[in-house]
């Protein structure tokens, strides 16, 4: 590949994560976002829900340098993966009639309980979630009195 075809042709791997649950959030959790244009100022926003999903795929691609200067997506494959599917829990952001993963939005800074006695409680992150998830599905249990995970035997 020539220098020149390299800047017109990039290569990435695109990561295809599925939903398989949704649960909902009491009122007062909000998605905290950074407006940069408004010198910083953050703007909260409901939180409707936590959404646990499985990276069930990922796709292979070429975006390729139109003339207009545009990158435009060419698929190569489609890689199907095989279970145990690796799994993440994200909070969700609702707009335009449909939830999404408020962290896919760029101005996203973080999720918080914005009412009520434990305001300011910022909701655990999705990576500590997520190994809670995986190590329960291993068979290991939460304490919730001391905070603490202890296996099962």
């Amino acid at each position: 590949m020539t220098e020149q075809s390299a800047q017109k042709t990039r290569k990435r791997v695109v990561e295809q994560w599925e939903t398989i649950s949704v649960t909902a959030l009491p009122p007062g959790w909000v998605n905290v976002y950074e407006l940069e244009n408004e010198g910083g100022a953050m703007l909260e926003v409901p939180c409707p829900a936590m959404l646990l999903q499985e990276l069930r795929s990922v796709s292979h691609c070429y975006d390729e340098l139109d003339e207009n200067g545009n990158y435009r997506c060419d698929l190569i494959d489609e890689e199907p993966l095989e279970p145990p599917y690796q799994r993440r829990v994200e909070a969700a952001d609702m707009s335009e009639g449909w939830v999404q993963v408020a962290s896919d939005i760029a101005n996203f800074f973080r999720t918080e309980l914005a009412e009520g006695p434990d305001a300011g409680t910022v909701l655990l992150t999705a990576s500590v979630l997520g190994e809670i998830l995986d190590r329960q599905a291993l068979g290991h249990e939460i304490d919730d009195e001391n905070d603490n995970m202890e296996v099962d035997l």
